[in-house]
């Protein structure tokens, strides 16, 4: 049992030193990086969203959400509550559902579409 722990240990030994000194193919440059341009190009500060409004929700954790045609914003929120937001200020639940919102969709008449994991939803034309 011994011979064969020394040849292994030989073998090992071997091929280490083999490894240690074979000629690699590779030609190293090194990286000459471009001076910063600072804040310029895409990196230009902007305030795009300096006066946006805060949608505040009654329940944490808008699932999905869904822009209506007349500008009305909707969401589903993790408790199963639909949310709209009509005047951007405030939610209005508009349904309650039995599980996970999904997805919101519009639908050809107009209706907002709830794919409920439990079941489906179809809240009446939404967009007053």
């Amino acid at each position: 049992m011994r011979s064969v722990h020394e040849v292994v240990a030989l073998l090992a030994l071997v091929v280490a030193g083999y490894l240690a000194f074979k000629p690699v193919p590779i030609d190293p440059a090194p990286w000459i990086t471009t001076p910063n341009a600072g804040l310029t190009g895409p990196f230009t500060p902007n305030s795009l969203l300096a006066d946006a409004d805060s949608i505040a929700a009654a329940s944490a954790g808008p699932e999905d959400r869904r822009s209506a045609p007349m500008g009305a914003l909707y969401t589903g929120l993790i408790g199963g509550a639909g949310s709209a937001s009509i005047d951007h200020r405030r939610g209005a639940q508009i349904a309650i559902t039995t599980g996970a919102r999904l997805r919101l969709r519009f639908d050809a008449a107009g209706d907002l579409v709830i794919a409920d994991a439990r079941q489906g939803h179809r809240c009446g034309a939404p967009q007053r």
